[in-house]
């Protein structure tokens, strides 16, 4: 599996709030796409703490890769656009460019307008 981290102080960042709609959002893109490779937590940045991350500001987004669990690549930055949060993960954690079922149909439909 592929993991991602987020990392929120719950109460006293308006930031972490603003973007916890896109990342449930995130979340519920990526498992209609990847199924249950990739995985999306939550922690409360206020109550706990990880061994050997720096947590520099909030939220906190880090995506573990398949079997490097000790370097996590910081993909932040990207928090406040989700098109770009979705493909900075994607690139961070390497996974290929997928659609979702129809999606594709879709598109397709919504061109003939």
């Amino acid at each position: 599996r592929s993991y991602l981290l987020w990392c929120v102080l719950v109460r006293a960042c308006s930031c972490a709030q603003n973007f916890e709609p896109d990342y449930t959002r995130a979340a519920e893109y990526f498992e209609s796409v990847y199924g249950t490779d990739v995985v999306f937590a939550r922690i409360d940045g206020t109550a706990n703490e990880v061994e050997g991350v720096e947590v520099r500001g909030f939220p906190t987004v880090l995506a573990y890769r398949r079997g490097a669990k000790g370097s996590p690549v910081d993909v932040s930055q990207h928090a406040q656009d989700i098109k770009a949060f979705g493909r900075e993960v994607r690139a961070a954690l390497g996974l290929p460019k997928k659609r979702r079922g129809g999606e594709k149909e879709y598109a397709a439909a919504t061109r003939r307008f």
